[in-house]
């Protein structure tokens, strides 16, 4: 008898032990717009901005810094004294058709609507919204939908959105802006392409956050919130800069620290880097643009930030660097750490920013290439397998030389 008492009692505080683990506590932003860095350290990388009561759950606490998972899936670190906790309660939604959605906000894609009457836990409060725990999933109310007092039910059902899982067509919707497609399900991976509101793409996996999609030939990810099943009107986006057709001239590459200016696969900074053009490099200039031109060196090509480009041959420049010989890479090869004198460069678990630093490397350290960064059949441009010390990560290429 003594036994099997002793045996009940560790069952008992085992499973008392999982729902203590599993009953997370969340806090919500209380300002406006809050920076998501990607260390401990206001000068480092802003990886997301959330805005106000967005709800989040910590992953841990360094100091005045903590580090936090958003219900959206994005990570990194914040400061404490712009998040709120308060304690769980519940309340009942007063009207029927109610959006259960998916941010703090109208323009957030519904989880489904509420009927008058349901009863949610409110896990975090906001000045606007609260993010609740309801019969059809989690999101975020309106906070002037929900009453603390018992409301009676009008007999009406809550609804979930229809989403089917995979293998279906959806379209995206946004606006004027455009949505961007991402080589991996994070905001900080290299943009594939950009596309208008009433593209039609194909959704092959549907996920709580990132779908994985196809549009024409190109693979990548995209937000839901900007997916709808509902084929949208187009908008009609107005160009910044009126079209104009340019004969491809010749220009040089400067820079203040004259040192080489990066080449991206488009005409923005969170495009995939592509290679370096050395300082007072001569490039053919294909396509101006009002910040970015299209430019081809050698054999290579993609888009300068044009404030880097000058007709005229800087003067202390005798002899423009020539345009490397094309190179069939053969793997493994040897490399070295590049980075600037006293900075180190991220040996990641993963091949994208955010991924956890296995290590911090000094400049001038050896590792082994093994190949193009690959997971689950995709390639993640920009990045490379390498081998270090025993382990296996990656690495962004731009910080390595063979």
């Amino acid at each position: 008898m003594k036994k099997r008492i002793t045996a009940l009692l560790l069952a008992l505080a085992l499973v008392l032990s999982v729902a203590a683990a599993s009953a997370a506590t969340y806090y919500r932003v209380n300002t406006s717009h809050l920076k998501v860095h990607q260390f401990d350290d206001e000068k480092s990388q802003v990886v997301a901005s959330r805005e106000k009561d967005f709800a989040m759950t910590v992953v841990k606490k360094v100091g005045n810094w903590w580090y936090v998972k958003f219900t959206n899936g994005n990570e990194g670190y914040v400061q404490k004294k712009y998040v709120t906790s308060n304690s769980s309660y519940s309340a009942w939604v007063d009207a029927d058709g109610t959006n259960l959605r998916k941010g703090p906000g109208y323009d957030y894609a519904n989880v489904g609507t509420l009927a008058k009457g349901a009863k949610v836990t409110v896990l975090t409060s906001g000045s606007t919204y609260c993010y609740v725990k309801s019969s059809i999933g989690y999101g975020y109310v309106h906070k002037g939908y929900l009453s603390r007092k018992k409301v009676k039910a009008s007999g009406n059902a809550s609804t979930p959105a229809f989403v089917p899982a995979s293998n279906y067509t959806a379209y995206i919707s946004n606006g004027t802006r455009s949505v961007n497609l991402r080589s991996a399900a994070s905001t900080n991976a290299p943009i594939v392409q950009e596309y208008p509101t009433g593209t039609q793409v194909t959704v092959i996996n549907h996920g709580e956050t990132w779908d994985e999609v196809q549009i024409g030939s190109s693979y990548g990810y995209m937000m839901t919130n900007f997916l709808t099943t509902t084929a949208p009107a187009p908008v009609p986006v107005t160009p910044s800069v009126t079209p104009e057709t340019y004969t491809p001239y010749t220009a040089y590459v400067t820079s203040d620290n004259k040192k080489g200016v990066n080449v991206r696969n488009g005409a923005g900074t969170g495009y995939t880097y592509q290679f370096t053009v050395p300082y007072g490099a001569s490039v053919t200039v294909v396509e101006h643009g009002k910040d970015w031109d299209k430019i081809t060196w050698g054999s290579r090509g993609g888009y300068m930030m044009n404030k880097f480009l000058t007709l005229n041959k800087p003067e202390d420049v005798v002899n423009p660097p020539d345009p490397p010989t094309p190179v069939v890479v053969t793997y493994p090869y040897d490399a070295v750490t590049t980075c600037t004198e006293g900075e180190k460069v991220n040996f990641r678990s993963k091949p994208w920013k955010t991924a956890t630093a296995v290590f911090r490397l000094d400049p001038g350290t050896t590792v082994k290439v093994v190949g193009v960064a690959k997971i689950n059949g995709k390639t993640y441009g920009g990045w490379v397998k390498v081998e270090y010390n025993g382990a296996t990560g990656y690495m962004m290429e731009a910080f390595l030389q063979k």
